[in-house]
């Protein structure tokens, strides 16, 4: 997709590319979360769902702007339909992996936030980006993060997505949108703590069926592809899910002497050596395919197919 305009804005507390060591920042094997001293680092960090320990310094520089396509940047290919958003797949091939049901649509997977790759940031100070891209055909990207902490016990934050595109062809538009919010709540002495998350994923398409004459191949004075005829003038395609986590964990072990990095003052905190959590998930996913003026003669093949006697 081609940018004609462009709108950046970030502000957040540290502008760092560098990775740190977790393990020499925390200790090897103690829960990053859940530790009540993290705050005494020097820099603001987040790390993945599916890697707790792999700590990332927030990185708000201008480095690798021009990756805004989700489906269109460096690593691994897609396979879309054409516009912006358009349902795809990786033209590598994946095992299904993970805890928790999928119904098996993945036609907008790549757009879609999933449990294992959430982000979970850990900042001494507010930290805020957003970024807005628009194109030549109406296409516009808009993404946001936003994160913040209370009194060094309570962390919280959210990140959306929303993508838009009117395509090449007539009724080829889509409306990508999700968000991801959390909240992850720590005793001040790290005997326990609460982890909740929200997420939510919408996506409509709507469908053509096709064109209706082949415009390379035949004879036509069409001056733009949106002139071109089409099989489908009123169906659409609609996906939604919603998913609640609750994490609560309970921690045994030593107390330790630690001071505060803003005082003076020492505090007591459990370093934790033994330690039980349970996890409660409720999600829901729906797909839905409308016709609100279906054409009988396109539908014939899919309904009456050959006698497999």
């Amino acid at each position: 997709m081609r940018s004609l305009f462009l709108l950046i804005l970030m502000a957040g507390a540290g502008v760092l590319a560098a990775r740190q060591d977790s393990t020499a920042l925390f200790g090897a094997g103690i829960d990053t979360l859940l530790r009540s001293d993290i705050y005494s680092r020097k820099n603001d960090t987040y790390q993945f769902n599916s890697l707790f320990g792999a700590i990332h310094a927030i990185d708000s520089g201008l480095g690798d702007l021009e990756q805004y396509n989700l489906i269109q940047r460096r690593g691994e290919e897609y396979f879309n339909t054409g516009n912006t958003g358009s349902p795809a797949y990786s033209l590598l091939f994946h095992l299904p992996v993970g805890d928790w049901f999928h119904s098996g649509f993945r036609r907008f997977e790549p757009y879609a936030f999933r449990k294992d790759s959430l982000r979970y940031y850990t900042v001494k100070r507010p930290y805020t980006e957003l970024s807005y891209t628009l194109g030549l055909r109406t296409e516009q990207i808009f993404n946001g993060k936003f994160a913040a902490s209370l009194k060094h016990v309570f962390d919280f934050g959210v990140e959306f997505n929303r993508i838009s595109s009117k395509g090449e062809y007539v009724r080829q538009n889509v409306n990508d949108n999700g968000f991801h919010l959390y909240g992850i709540y720590r005793s001040k002495n790290g005997r326990w703590g609460i982890h909740q998350d929200l997420l939510y994923n919408s996506f409509r398409q709507s469908e053509n069926g096709g064109l209706a004459l082949d415009i390379l191949s035949a004879d036509t004075t069409l001056t733009a592809n949106s002139l071109a005829p089409v099989r489908l003038r009123n169906a659409e395609t609609r996906q939604r899910e919603v998913f609640y986590r609750f994490l609560p964990s309970m921690h045994f072990g030593k107390k330790l002497m630690v001071k505060e990095s803003d005082t003076l003052e020492a505090k007591a905190v459990v370093l934790s050596e033994f330690g039980f959590r349970y996890r409660l998930e409720l999600g829901r996913e729906r797909y839905d395919f409308q016709d609100y003026a279906p054409d009988s003669l396109y539908y014939l093949d899919f309904w009456q197919g050959a006698d497999s006697a």
